[in-house]
């Protein structure tokens, strides 16, 4: 009994091949429509693509890493267009918002850092994810704090 219920466990928590999601997290953003809800779900899951990139990392499992890059380049592209869809005012009160923000910053800084043990001809992938990255959070912060703050810098 206690081996199903691992197993089970196991099961939610693992990706499924080529989705962006765990089968838990797809319940979850079908169940969760609102935008602090959304976002706090796109802050968890960027947290865990955070943490499948370390172990990529520490495994120097390249094939792996890439196809997890492009499942996070397809999280990427969701994030934003969700993030768009909502009305402006609520986007700059979102604290869960702000917290997606942070986690996308640690996530290009892993990125960064992880881009320099892996092979010459993948480095141009990680610096597409990495650009990738850093324009969903400047989309973000320009919710957050007005169109005008990022083009005056």
């Amino acid at each position: 009994m206690l081996s199903l219920v691992l197993s089970i466990l196991i099961w939610q928590a693992t990706p499924l091949a080529g989705s962006l999601f765990t089968e838990k997290e797809r319940a979850q953003y079908n169940e969760k429509s609102n935008l602090g809800d959304r976002m706090q779900l796109f802050g968890a899951v960027v947290e865990r693509y955070r943490k499948d990139f370390e172990a990529h990392n520490r495994r120097t499992d390249a094939e792996t890493f890439m196809k997890s890059l492009n499942n996070y380049s397809e999280l990427l592209q969701l994030i934003e267009t969700d993030v768009k869809q909502f009305p402006e005012e609520k986007k700059r009160r979102s604290k869960p918002l702000r917290k997606l923000e942070i986690e996308l910053r640690k996530a290009r800084e892993d990125l960064q850092n992880f881009k320099q043990n892996i092979s010459v001809d993948q480095q141009a992938v990680f610096e597409r994810r990495i650009e990738q990255t850093e324009s969903v959070r400047t989309t973000i912060l320009q919710f957050i704090f007005g169109k005008d703050l990022l083009k005056t810098k």
